[in-house]
């Protein structure tokens, strides 16, 4: 992910130091290990999170839209699965339900 470690210097330091220098120190210096979301190639690397930063929103836009599927899809089944309860209640001449008069 970096380009040419040795010439890159770091806005935390007013870019005195080198990002190869200061990042013993440096709390914006992490390790991601996972998945690229773009092309799906194992990552393991250490670099700067402020670099990370645009890969790391990507990756949680693509877990947010997983997850709306996701709640969409079960929406979909309990609304069903309600449908067909209230179905076999009123077929069974239940004459009440969660208070709502049935017209048999």
């Amino acid at each position: 992910m970096s380009d040419n470690e040795e010439e890159i210097r770091c806005h935390h330091t007013a870019f005195k130091h080198t990002c190869k220098k200061h990042r013993r120190n440096c709390i914006k210096w992490i390790l991601v290990q996972g998945k690229d979301p773009q092309t799906n190639k194992d990552i393991d690397m250490w670099d700067c999170a402020d670099k990370w930063s645009v890969t790391l929103l990507m990756d949680i836009a693509r877990r947010n839209i997983e997850t709306a599927g996701e709640v969409s899809s079960f929406r979909s089944e309990m609304r069903k699965q309600n449908e067909e309860i209230l179905s076999l209640q009123y077929s069974r001449g239940r004459t009440t339900l969660l208070g709502i008069e049935n017209d048999n």
